[in-house]
């Protein structure tokens, strides 16, 4: 989805302004192991499914000198429950990690990577996060400028997340 078309839908939506938005999306820990991927499968391949996550987006105002609003949050976006993340495991010892995007299955990467990337191919946002053993969180970063002369620009994110 396009950010103009996202901030759309926001705008329409209630936003309420939060002195500490990450609360409400953290995920603490270590990423997921393979052998904590593993137990999702009780054959040696197919695909399983890990959980649903949620849309977020919030939104905040920043000068030019880097002097930020608090963060204006909500959900974006309430998936149905084909939106989750999926972990497929093919014939050799890899694991990959899916998630359904708004209807499209999207490859975010392997078990054991650093962190997890996937890449919307309807628009230029690029997720970026991590799946544990009980939290899944990703996010894709924008800032854009407000073309005021001053530098000031507006700072959003959409964060997917969910608890497993």
């Amino acid at each position: 989805m396009k950010l103009s078309v996202l901030v759309t839908s926001i705008l329409l939506g209630v936003c309420s302004a939060a002195a500490n938005a990450d609360k409400d999306t953290t995920c603490d820990g270590p990423n997921m192991t393979y052998a904590e991927a593993s137990n999702y499968f009780s054959g040696t391949s197919g695909q399983q499914l890990v959980g649903p996550y949620n849309i977020y987006y919030r939104m905040r105002s920043c000068d030019g000198n880097n002097s930020c609003t608090n963060w204006l949050y909500q959900v974006a976006y309430a998936p149905d429950n084909r939106d989750a993340v999926y972990l497929a495991k093919g014939v050799g010892s890899t694991i990959e990690v899916f998630i359904n995007y708004m209807g499209s299955m999207i490859d975010c990467g392997s078990i054991g990577s650093p962190y997890l990337e996937c890449k919307d191919p309807t628009s230029y946002l690029s997720y970026k996060g991590y799946l544990t053993n009980h939290c899944f969180r990703m996010v894709a970063h924008e800032a854009k400028s407000i073309n005021d002369g001053l530098g000031d620009y507006d700072d959003g994110e959409d964060i997917l997340f969910g608890n497993f």
